[in-house]
C-alpha cells in the first residue's frame, strides 16, 4: 500500500469527524447526488477499499453505495457532508499506482 493514499485517508478520517451538521452549507440537489453516486462513489469505494483505511469507513462507503441504489433514498446532512468531503479528497484524481500482476 502507497503511504501518501494511507495518509490521505487518515487526513480524511480526521476531517470527517471534525465536521459539524450546524456548519451545514446547502443541502446536495437530486443532481449533485446522482453525480455523486454515479462518477465519482465508486471511486471513492475502490480507494477506500483497497488502502487499509479503518473499518467504520469501509463501513460507511459501503453503505451509501448500497442505499444509493434506492431510488427513494436521500442522505442525512451529516452524511452529504462527510461525502463531499470524502468525493473532494478521493474521489476526483485518477490513480497514478499502476499494479502490475505477473502471471
Amino acid at each position: 500500500m502507497n503511504d501518501r493514499r494511507l495518509e490521505r485517508v487518515r487526513q480524511v478520517m480526521r476531517r470527517v469527524e471534525d465536521i459539524d451538521v450546524d456548519d451545514a452549507c446547502e443541502r446536495m440537489s437530486e443532481r449533485e447526488l446522482d453525480e455523486v453516486l454515479t462518477y465519482h462513489w465508486p471511486i471513492v469505494v475502490r480507494r477506500v477499499m483497497a488502502d487499509g483505511s479503518d473499518e467504520w469507513l469501509k463501513g460507511f462507503v459501503r453503505s451509501i453505495a448500497r442505499h444509493g441504489k434506492r431510488p427513494s433514498w436521500t442522505p442525512t446532512l451529516k452524511q452529504e457532508q462527510i461525502m463531499r468531503r470524502l468525493v473532494s479528497e478521493l474521489g476526483t484524481e485518477p490513480s497514478k499506482e499502476i499494479e502490475l500482476i505477473e502471471g
